[in-house]
């Protein structure tokens, strides 16, 4: 026995276990002794009977045919220079704040050395 809802595209859901059926679903199943068989979309006409869809495949394509190549955007050469450049300044500005970062450290580690041994005398 095959319980068979019919959803709203006529399409159908199929369940051999009557256990495994939804109870939301339970008051629209139709019981089939059997179902047509192939390969496609179980369908339901409107008298309920049943049938299926076959679906067309789609063409393989030809392998003798180049798939046209998307061009990327194209950036003018001014464009690029000057992307690049914004990207080397910020880089720099990252690497002169990370520099002045350790400097300032240093300078600190330095003045801690110098109090520790009670003297004022940097250099």
């Amino acid at each position: 026995m095959f319980y068979v809802y019919i959803n709203e595209d006529r399409t159908c859901t199929v369940y051999m276990v009557e256990e495994y059926i939804p109870e939301s679903l339970k008051d629209g199943i139709i019981e089939y002794p059997t179902i047509p068989q192939g390969e496609g979309i179980l369908k339901a006409h409107e008298d309920g009977t049943l049938y299926i869809e076959t679906i067309e495949p789609e063409p393989d394509p030809d392998p003798n045919t180049e798939t046209p190549i998307k061009p990327e955007p194209t950036e003018t050469l001014e464009e690029r220079i000057t992307r690049l450049e914004s990207i080397i300044e910020q880089n720099n500005l990252i690497t002169v704040d990370a520099v002045l970062g350790v400097y300032e450290e240093l300078v600190a580690l330095r003045e801690e050395i110098a109090a520790s041994k009670g003297t004022t005398d940097n250099a």
